[in-house]
């Protein structure tokens, strides 16, 4: 390649010959398209789940397959009490991982590529004979009996599946989830896409009749209401990343902001339990994907019967203008929008009208899960619907803290 560089023309060329030369493309699975084969498991509207009970194990490829989470690193501990008996436990035990599996001597992830790029593992490095399937609405687990003999399922924590296939043993890999803290499940005979199809779970409805959560109260943060209408700003302080307006429409914001107090009672007639962090309960905002598209965090806690418990649960983020301000901007929408239309010879679109600010605050429906039994991971959603209170429609005198209706 012949580049001149005393000159601007040679550089440009020299630039656009070495962009030539550049990969357009890196096929990572991170970012890999849903190929058409893996159509079947789940949509962003309805996840699924497979018990991989219902899958067999390939002993002749693996006599030790992986089929359920494993503990490493247990080990017993003991001391002598003053009274002379000796206390023992079992302590320092985690789950097991695909790093730890590799270190053993089992088929890692990393065995199915032939070099990994920048740590990650690219389909264009996969080992001959493999292939690779992501099913980003497919979690995984199997259905165990509980305490009292009903089978529940219990899921294997993630929110995708990852699929590798060998064709020369006919087996095949699953991991739940790609950021370490899990093992690689296998193998397992068979074609993936016919097996797993074979193994998916029907979510068993459950109800708990006398389990109820309400909206209790809510609480308002910043004390001083702002100004009616934004301060005049000049000229160049509209070219700034933050102008005061923007800094008047966060007081609006803050000023309007709530948190609300939840309610959860147990009149069901045995022990709940529910999740709880740094004293505020967990809630889910209702989402798409169905129960198994929750990713649940928190720590139980145990609620018995006949009780109720009152934690914060919801931020209420809220409108960031006065309403005498959003009102005259809807006025502006309108106005500009009636002129395009009689310019333009057509009639008004009301659909057509934006309209930048709105004047009540939104309804909000979210969901609190509750369970019989933590340990396993088909947790029963319990639903609440409300409309945070918009401070600026309260009295002026009114306090900081108002019930829900």
């Amino acid at each position: 390649m012949t580049t001149y560089l005393h000159n601007k023309r040679s550089v440009v060329l020299l630039a656009a010959n070495i962009l030539l030369l550049l990969p357009t493309t890196l096929p990572c699975q991170t970012w890999c398209e849903i190929p058409p084969s893996t159509q079947g498991f789940g949509t962003r509207q309805a996840w699924v789940a497979v018990d991989i009970s219902h899958l067999t194990p390939n002993t002749a490829v693996d006599p030790d397959p992986t089929i359920r989470p494993k503990e490493i690193g247990c080990h017993p501990e003991s001391r002598h009490e003053p009274d002379g008996r000796t206390s023992t436990w079992i302590t320092d035990c985690r789950g097991m991982t695909a790093s730890d599996q590799h270190r053993a001597g089992k088929i890692a992830p990393d065995d199915f590529y032939a070099s990994r790029g920048l740590g990650v593992p690219c389909l264009n490095n996969l080992r001959e004979g493999l292939s690779f399937y992501r099913l980003p609405f497919l979690i995984f687990g199997r259905d165990e009996a509980d305490s009292q003999g009903t089978l529940r399922f219990m899921e294997y924590r993630g929110r995708e599946t990852w699929v590798w296939y060998k064709a020369d043993t006919n087996s095949f890999y699953l991991l739940p989830d790609a950021n370490g803290n899990y093992p690689l499940f296998g193998p397992f005979k068979g074609n993936p896409l016919i097996e797993l199809r074979m193994a998916i779970r029907l979510h068993r409805e459950r109800t708990l009749p006398g389990v109820t959560a309400s909206a209790v109260s809510h609480h308002f943060f910043a004390g001083k209401k702002p100004p009616e209408t934004p301060p005049v700003s000049s000229v160049p302080e509209t070219m700034r990343n933050y102008t005061p307006e923007m800094a008047w429409q966060s007081q609006w914001s803050l000023w309007n902001s709530s948190e609300t107090i939840v309610r959860l009672t147990n009149d069901s007639g045995q022990v709940l339990y529910y999740l709880s962090k740094d004293g505020a309960l967990e809630v889910e905002e209702e989402q798409e994907g169905g129960i198994y598209a929750y990713e649940l965090r928190g720590i139980w806690h145990k609620l018995e019967p006949g009780q109720s418990v009152e934690q914060r649960a919801i931020f209420n983020p809220g409108v960031n203008l006065s309403l005498s301000e959003c009102a005259r901007r809807r006025e502006q929408a309108q106005s500009f929008a009636t002129k395009r239309a009689r310019s333009a010879g057509s009639p008004l679109d009301p659909a057509s009208i934006y309209f930048p600010c709105q004047m009540t605050a939104p309804a909000r429906h979210v969901v609190v899960f509750v369970n019989t039994e933590p340990v396993f991971h088909d947790e029963i959603p319990i639903e609440i619907t409300y409309t945070p209170p918009l401070r600026e429609t309260l009295p002026p005198d009114a306090p900081a803290v108002v019930p829900a209706h």
